[in-house]
């Protein structure tokens, strides 16, 4: 007998619209697990990255446990989609390789494996219903998208460009001119739209904006779309949540 799908909720974007803190938030809910940036996995464990609770990624014992679940055969190192293959242009290869167009890459494929035997493990070892994967990548969600054992609903979170260029200039690690991301930004989130935005129940945009002027409107929203209405709301007044520490990978902190 088949597995069911795993259900998972795409934060789809560009970096530094705000994923980070509306994936905690939706932590908060029992049943969800926000997994922060799936793609980059690898890469948190080569840079020796805190998780979201505050130890060393490595050192999580609730990774530790995804990671041990995974198996021989699917080692955390795997979970890796190199840049070529996350960027907005490599869309097209992905789409002529769906097509039979283009012969498979076997480094995508596996990395595809990896990452469905992730989602699984997580939902195994943690009891999750619902994960949410904050990689923002049109590239990457669309190998989820068209994946066999993956329920996928993107919920697509778009900033303001003056915020999104503000806030990646007060990231040391970014270099960035506000003109490039400004290209990033009109090229990313129209890419977004177009693979999504037809997708009848599968495709919600929300607007960081909106979501920190009414956040309890808009978590009731999201998850309704996530699929799990009348979910109990971590709110402790009208515009207030207490964050409990969360297990999400990179992204910048709430």
């Amino acid at each position: 007998m088949a597995e069911p799908p795993v259900r998972v909720l795409y934060v789809a974007g560009v970096s530094h619209c705000g994923s980070t803190l509306v994936g905690a938030v939706l932590g908060q809910v029992e049943g969800v697990f926000f997994a922060g940036e799936l793609a980059h996995v690898a890469r948190a464990l080569e840079r020796d990255l805190d998780c979201g609770c505050g130890r060393p990624l490595r050192e999580c014992p609730v990774w530790t446990d995804v990671f041990a679940a995974l198996g021989e055969g699917t080692p955390p190192d795997l979970l890796r989609l190199e840049h070529a293959e996350e960027r907005a242009r490599a869309l097209l290869r992905h789409l002529a390789r769906e097509r039979g167009l283009l012969r498979p890459s076997p480094p995508v494929e596996k990395a595809r494996a990896a990452y469905i035997e992730a989602l699984r493990a997580i939902c195994a070892t943690t009891g999750s219903r619902l994960v949410v994967d904050s990689s923002k990548s049109p590239a990457y969600g669309r190998l989820l998208d068209v994946s066999d054992g993956v329920d996928l609903r993107v919920l697509h979170l778009v900033r303001d460009p003056r915020g999104t260029a503000w806030s990646w200039r007060k990231a040391p690690e970014l270099t960035s001119s506000p003109v490039q991301v400004a290209a990033v930004w009109s090229v990313w989130n129209p890419t977004i739209e177009l693979l999504w935005r037809r997708r009848r129940g599968r495709y919600l945009r929300l607007r960081y904006e909106d979501f920190a002027r009414a956040p309890r409107e808009s978590l009731r929203r999201v998850l309704d779309f996530a699929g799990e209405p009348g979910a109990e709301l971590p709110f402790v007044s009208e515009r207030e949540v207490e964050l409990a520490p969360t297990h999400g990978v990179a992204g910048n902190r709430p």
